[in-house]
């Protein structure tokens, strides 16, 4: 096993429209972008009204790299 330590900087975009094409809605988009000595990652997480995370992007690992992930409702 072997740890990375990152820095991060954080942004938030207002509104953006996000979703699949049926259930597109406006969501608040926050983006994080993440060094470390050897690697570069973005991640983004987008939020609903009440704040919950309802999709994300987000980086695995190198060999991985990126899952993404997204709310489904029964």
């Amino acid at each position: 096993t072997r740890f990375r330590s990152y820095q991060c900087r954080r942004s938030e975009r207002a509104q953006d429209r996000a979703g699949p094409d049926d259930e597109a809605r406006n969501l608040r988009r926050v983006t994080e972008h993440c060094v470390s000595p050897d690697t570069e990652a973005t991640n983004t997480y987008w939020l609903d009204p009440a704040g919950n995370v309802v999709m994300s992007r987000q980086w695995v690992r190198p060999g991985t790299g990126y899952m993404q992930t997204q709310y489904v409702r029964r």
